[in-house]
Formats: C-alpha cells, sequence, structure tokens
C-alpha cells in the first residue's frame, strides 16, 4: 500500500529518504491528493484504484486495474482496458499496447495525472505545463517552477493558489534574492520584541503570515544555507519559532518555490541543500521562454496594452495589426517582462490615433543579434513544422494543434517556408 498524501513509500517499505537502490519515483495527483511510490530499475507496477495494485489512485474516473508502468530503459506504460482510457500526449493508448515515455511526461488516466521519473535525473514537465500545473494546484504537493527571467513564474505560482483548495489563505511572496543575508531570516521566521537592535515590537514573519495559504520563494536558490536549514526545519515539524523566541508557532501552507538556474547544480557544488531540494521539488514544471510561446504573443500583448492605454489615459489608442506583426516576429530574450515594457513604451510614444509597427522598437542590445538569431528560430520553426506534419500523417489541423499554432497562422507558415503537406495517410 503506498501512503497518500502525507508519505512516501517503495514498493517494498517505507522510503527512508535516502536514494539506495531506489530510482525511479512514480507520482500520482488527484483532486487534493496525490500518491508517490518509489521503485527499482526494472520493476513493474499495476496502477489502479484497486486496494490490490501497486499504486492506488481512489478516483472514480478510474479503472480497477487501470495501467501498468514498466520501469525499463525506456519507461514504457500499457492500458489495462480502463474505461476512460490512458492519455500520453493527447493520445489515446490502445488496449494492451506498450508506449514509451519521457521523464516527467505527463500520463492522463481519467482525472489523475501520473508523472515518472528518476530521482537523479532533472525533473521537469516541459509539455503541458499548464494542465499539469491546473491538476497539481487541487493538491498539497510543493511545486518547483522552472524557467528563465521573465517568463512568468510569479503569475503561474499565483495561478497555482488561486486554484487551489487554499484560495481564500493569504498568498505571500518572497524574492530571496532581494534581502541581505542579515535580514532573510527574520523576514521568513519574524521575531520578537527585543531579538536584536532595532526590533521595537514583535513581527510575524512571513511563513507564519502563510499559514492557510501558500508561501511563494522567488529565486530559491540564492537562500543563504543556514536560512535553508531552518527553513527545512519548519517544513518538516510543521511549525517557526520567531527569532528570539523558543515557543514554537503551528504552521499549515502550501510551498511554491522558482528559480531560473538548476538547483542540481547548487546541490552538487554544495550552495544548496540536498534534503530541501527533495522536500521542495514535490514535482518541477518549467515555465516555457516567450520564444517557444508565440501563439501567446498577441493576447499578452493586447493585455499589456490595456493596462498601458488606461496608465497613459489613452483610452482611444489603438494597436494596429502591423505592430503585432512586429511583436510576434521577435525573439524575446527577456520574455513576458520586456513584453510589458516595450508595450508600455510603445504607448507612450505613439503620436497617432494607433500604435503603429513603427512605434514598436526594441533594446539596441538586441538589434544585432537579431538577424541571425530571426535566422535560427525560422529553421527550427520549419524543422518543428515537417514534424509535426510527418507525426499527423500530413493532418494540417492535428499538427497544428500539436505546435500550439492556430491553424490560419499554421497554413502561412506553410507557404513561407515553401512547405507541401505529405498526403494524408489513410485516403
Amino acid at each position: 500500500m503506498t501512503e497518500v498524501s502525507s508519505g512516501e513509500k517503495t514498493a517494498s517499505g517505507t522510503f527512508d529518504g535516502s536514494l539506495g537502490e531506489v530510482r525511479v519515483r512514480v507520482l500520482a495527483v488527484f483532486d487534493q491528493s496525490s500518491v508517490t511510490t518509489w521503485l527499482a530499475p526494472g520493476e513493474d507496477v499495476v496502477i489502479g484504484r484497486s486496494e490490490e495494485c501497486g499504486v492506488v489512485v481512489d478516483h472514480p474516473s478510474v479503472s480497477r486495474r487501470h495501467l501498468r508502468l514498466f520501469c525499463s530503459t525506456p519507461l514504457e506504460v500499457e492500458d489495462l482496458g480502463s474505461s476512460h482510457g490512458t492519455h500520453v500526449g493527447g493520445e489515446r493508448l490502445a488496449k494492451g499496447a506498450r508506449r514509451p515515455i519521457g521523464q516527467d511526461e505527463p500520463i492522463e488516466i481519467g482525472r489523475a495525472m501520473i508523472f515518472v521519473r528518476a530521482p537523479r535525473a532533472r525533473a521537469v514537465v516541459r509539455a503541458d505545463w499548464r494542465k499539469a500545473l491546473e491538476r497539481v494546484s487541487r493538491s498539497k504537493l510543493a511545486v518547483l517552477l522552472l524557467g528563465e527571467t521573465g517568463v512568468g513564474k510569479n503569475v503561474a505560482a499565483r495561478a497555482l493558489h488561486d486554484a487551489s483548495p487554499r484560495s481564500k489563505g493569504a498568498f505571500v511572496h518572497l524574492n530571496c534574492a532581494s534581502f541581505p543575508e542579515s535580514l532573510i531570516e527574520a523576514e521568513l521566521f519574524g521575531f520578537e520584541a527585543g531579538a536584536f537592535t532595532g526590533a521595537l515590537r514583535a513581527k510575524p514573519g512571513l511563513i507564519e503570515s502563510a499559514s492557510g495559504g501558500t508561501i511563494f520563494l522567488d529565486e530559491i536558490g540564492d537562500m543563504p544555507l543556514a536560512t535553508q536549514a531552518k527553513l527545512l526545519t519548519a517544513l518538516e515539524s510543521g511549525s517557526v519559532a520567531r527569532l528570539g523566541s523558543v515557543a514554537p508557532r503551528s504552521i499549515d501552507l502550501r510551498v511554491v518555490a522558482a528559480t531560473n538556474a538548476p538547483l542540481e547544480e547548487a546541490v552538487a557544488s554544495g550552495r544548496f541543500r540536498q534534503d530541501l531540494y527533495y522536500r521542495l521539488a514535490g514535482i518541477s514544471v518549467s515555465v516555457p521562454p516567450l520564444r517557444e510561446r508565440r501563439n501567446e504573443i498577441a493576447s499578452l500583448a493586447r493585455k499589456f496594452f490595456d493596462e498601458a492605454r488606461s496608465e497613459n489615459g489613452r483610452p482611444r489608442l489603438s494597436l494596429s495589426a502591423a505592430a503585432v506583426a512586429k511583436l510576434e516576429s521577435y525573439s524575446w530574450p527577456g520574455n513576458i517582462r520586456e513584453l510589458r515594457n516595450v508595450i508600455a513604451r510603445s504607448v507612450a510614444m505613439a503620436a497617432g490615433p494607433e500604435v503603429a509597427a513603427t512605434d514598436v522598437t526594441f533594446p539596441e542590445r538586441a538589434a544585432t543579434a537579431q538577424a541571425s538569431l530571426d535566422d535560427e528560430l525560422r529553421s527550427v520553426e520549419k524543422a518543428r513544422i515537417v514534424e509535426a506534419l510527418e507525426r499527423t500523417g500530413g493532418n494540417q489541423s492535428r499538427a497544428a494543434d500539436l505546435l500550439g499554432m492556430p491553424r490560419r497562422t499554421f497554413v502561412t507558415r506553410l507557404e513561407t517556408y515553401g512547405l507541401k503537406a505529405p498526403p494524408r495517410r489513410g485516403g
């Protein structure tokens, strides 16, 4: 039997925290619960609603014996004739068919989601990252958000909180990089009056303030080692003591952390505690850079445009189609943060009744590299389109969906790159 929500087990007993021979982690997330099982390489396990399964997912949308997971190389799954099916990459597996899966590639069984990974490998949910966040939001699982600076990890953290059962509680945000080592502990844990020079009155810490809700620890890799140790103790014990006090206060909170650099490297160099890393990375979700989410640029631009138009007192100003097209053609090295700034500058500088393409300007530092970067991006995009058409047998609609691209845009790209869709299989 695996333990739900409150602990982790191996296939043969309680997991003691050391990796040993335990190499493969199986995580099931459904509603407000999660199940974690650790397996050795070469093992296989049946996942389903029955108490006889190796991983029990107690949800009515899951069949009694839903699927079998093979901890082989590569990892494989087999549907066992489930009622609601086993879906990988948006496709339903045929009964008895074995399909290879990648590290943390989401496996949908009914309304539950399964993730599989080796703990020593970097665990990143990248494809279907929004769906993963939506499912995980209903559980108590700690989430580690990965991604470049400016991709919107703070927005993703807030969305996680708002979609969770803790949405009525506080959402507390701490940027670990913005506080010196001498102050971050006081911010996190709080202090009593007289705890140090200048502490004239008691103050609750951010951890205490987030109890009942969510604490978002941004740039977690910049947290000092001493503070990491105290944070781990607080999370493991479910209590926190203010500086200058020995009386612990109970806490009940969800932790979402974020970093723009691989924590595994910080662990290997001794700059980050391994035990805290595994405590925070219940599941790791990578928020892709904006250049990989081009179908979002227009909607984000219009959102930021409405905000900037209101702030500048220009309610009748419009955003031209040519300006949007120029925004969509840019590589956005600064991601969403840069897009917001470019829009704000364009609104402020627009002389006419609309923001024209000429009003959209990019930083000079990026101009010299833009041409070659655009060529590289076009080459990558063309290759992905060709691959998508091959995978879907020439079905343009399915290929566009696979790339997250509007069909009209997809057809335009075919013309731009001089591509001809292969004949559709089966007719």
